[in-house]
């Protein structure tokens, strides 16, 4: 209410309502996210999200560009496909996206959106991909004699490709959008 009261002035409810404002104001909410990662942590086969701004800290961009996100949920997805994968069980993400965010495709907060869902999905350092390949390469590297420490995300691809597993994380992660929600 614009002036804290309700039907008729309360000066005990404003002061009630402007010391929760300000309290409420003054933490940090955490609430979506830590909902998040209890239903990420609690997955036994599969985890389906939508979300409309998929920003998670995810490395360093292709331009070498620090995230802007602070939440861990592509980690907590990667761990959450690390243990199936370690455990041979089968588990799957689905991450349904818009093709961009909401606003006008040349306003720089919209492309910042959809240049960043982007790098957390597949080309940041620390990508959630990059990570499902490192993850299977550590599974199976003393099966393929691989000795020598990979550096880089592009490393750990080129192994993969030798070994014929370079796509082997599609059978943990389906990213769909508007463009292609709905086809195989």
């Amino acid at each position: 209410y614009i002036h804290d009261d309700w039907k008729k002035p309360n000066p005990e409810r404003r002061r009630v309502m402007q010391a929760a404002r300000k309290a409420w104001v003054s933490d940090h909410q955490t609430s979506i996210h830590d909902a998040m990662v209890n239903c990420i942590r609690a997955a036994q086969a599969y985890i389906y999200i939508e979300n409309q701004f998929f920003i998670s800290a995810c490395g360093t961009d292709i331009r070498g560009t620090c995230h802007p996100a602070e939440n861990e949920i592509i980690a907590e997805l990667a761990n959450a496909i690390g243990q199936a994968i370690n455990a041979g069980q089968p588990f799957h993400v689905w991450l349904v996206l818009p093709e961009h965010a909401e606003g006008m495709l040349e306003a720089d907060a919209t492309a910042s959106q959809a240049w960043w869902a982007l790098q957390g999905i597949k080309h940041g350092s620390e990508s959630l991909i990059n990570r499902i390949n490192a993850i299977i390469l550590k599974k199976n590297r003393k099966k393929w004699g691989v000795d020598k420490p990979v550096q880089s995300s592009q490393d750990v691809r080129d192994v993969l490709q030798v070994h014929g597993m370079e796509s082997k994380w599609r059978e943990y992660l389906t990213v769909l959008n508007v463009r292609n929600y709905g086809q195989t």
